[in-house]
């Protein structure tokens, strides 16, 4: 009987890992981490409530943690590099059910404490771990911030038809926003882009730009004509690929880099901290 009940216990858990798999195809990643962590909080306080006469609290605990393991692990061993983005959000779903075995076994306020403190965690990913996460593996630097101050050969095209290349920047800092058609982050990025610009517009010592990667399928004016039918004024070039292709490495969209005055790489990660490095830098 008891056996029976573990499998129940397991399968509800996994059960509930397949029901949130796909609120990521809906909500951010942030949003849906938080819904987890609930979800196995409000699975184990169920699971608890149901089979208490048969296993204690913690064992019920491991039972669900067992669950989330089986169904996320497998995946993740066979695809660790495309599933690595997304493990925090399997920790904060081990975590919501951690978290219901210091609400049952702790006494007073002290249960009451630990739900706040352990919801923090869950909370700071959605508000600035994630970002940080992305940060760190796009760009191997958590705040974007990099001691190996790199040059990079590189030749682009602007609207006009005028070449862009390292000399432009002679003597500026250079921030470069990458951004490519059809990538919806990097246009919900682009009113900041464009406040970011008109702040600086007038500073010599800054060249704002957004940095078109163009696609196999993108005509040659394509990336021009969508910036001007969305009235942003800043300024813009598209990477010549006849040159090289992406000499930025540039391995996720919307990523920002900033080059000092000697055309070295000294930032490169999201655009919010590039704001504040650049006027730390000035």
């Amino acid at each position: 009987m008891n056996a029976k009940s573990i499998l129940i216990i397991i399968g509800g858990s996994i059960f509930l890992q397949v029901l949130l798999s796909p609120l990521r195809a809906f909500l951010p990643i942030e949003l849906e981490s938080i819904f987890g962590f609930l979800s196995c909080f409000l699975y184990a306080w169920v699971c608890n409530s149901k089979f208490r006469n048969k296993f204690a609290s913690g064992y019920i605990v491991a039972i669900v943690i067992c669950g989330i393991l089986l169904i996320q692990m497998p995946i993740r061993i066979m695809s660790f590099s495309s599933t690595v983005m997304t493990l925090p959000d399997m920790l904060i779903h081990i975590l919501g059910a951690l978290t219901f075995y210091f609400f049952k076994n702790l006494k007073g306020y002290n249960k009451y404490l630990a739900v706040i403190l352990l919801f923090t965690i869950p909370a700071f990913m959605a508000l600035k771990g994630y970002d940080l996460w992305r940060n760190k593996l796009d760009n191997n630097t958590f705040f974007g911030r990099t001691s190996m101050k790199e040059k990079v050969e590189f030749m682009g095209i602007d609207a006009f038809g005028k070449t862009i290349h390292n000399a432009t920047f002679n003597s500026k800092f250079a921030v470069l926003n990458f951004w490519f058609i059809g990538c919806k982050p990097c246009l919900e990025e682009f009113p900041e882009l464009e406040r970011f610009s008109k702040k600086y517009k007038n500073n010599p010592q800054v060249s704002i730009y957004a940095v078109n990667l163009p696609t196999k399928f993108d005509e040659e004016k394509d990336a021009f004509k969508l910036l001007t039918s969305k009235g942003y004024t800043f300024s813009s070039f598209t990477i010549d690929t006849n040159f090289k292709t992406n000499p930025f490495a540039i391995k996720s969209c919307p990523t920002t880099i900033i080059l000092n005055k000697n055309g070295e790489i000294i930032f490169k990660g999201q655009l919010a901290l590039s704001e504040k490095y650049l006027s730390e830098n000035l």
